[in-house]
């Protein structure tokens, strides 16, 4: 009966080693798996820092272009004031030019008529004197 009792305690040893030693393997490797973890969580966080970067970026970029919009759009009005005002300007100026091309034309004939209303004048005149002078 001791030698059974032994074999039992034996038998009852290895299996304790055996757990103890699968314990062991198990205790390394939760180990090993909470560094790969903290690891990955690491990662993760690097990962997530670098997205929240990036996103503030892109929102940072929309903003900007959201603005050069805005100020585009401005600019593209008053672009197309400045060139109704400048049409504005180029139809107000063809019609001085011909309004002066008119009133020069009335001009030269006016002078033309002057010229001829002295001539007739001097002419009556140099009638008057010599018909004063002939008498």
């Amino acid at each position: 009966m001791n030698g059974l009792k032994e074999r039992e305690n034996c038998d009852s040893d290895n299996r304790i080693k055996a757990a103890d030693y699968d314990l062991f393997k198990a205790q390394e490797r939760a180990a090993e798996l909470a560094k790969i973890a903290d690891a990955r969580e690491f990662d993760l966080r690097r990962t997530t820092e670098a997205f929240e970067k990036a996103h503030a970026a892109l929102l940072h970029a929309r903003d900007e272009n959201n603005f050069s919009a805005d100020e585009n759009a401005q600019q593209q009005r008053t672009r197309d004031m400045k060139n109704q005002e400048r049409g504005d300007l180029v139809r107000r100026s063809e019609a001085e030019l011909a309004r002066n091309r008119e009133l020069t034309a009335h001009l030269y004939d006016l002078e033309a008529k002057g010229r001829v209303t002295d001539e007739a004048l001097c002419g009556a005149r140099r009638e008057q004197d010599d018909l004063r002078f002939a008498n």
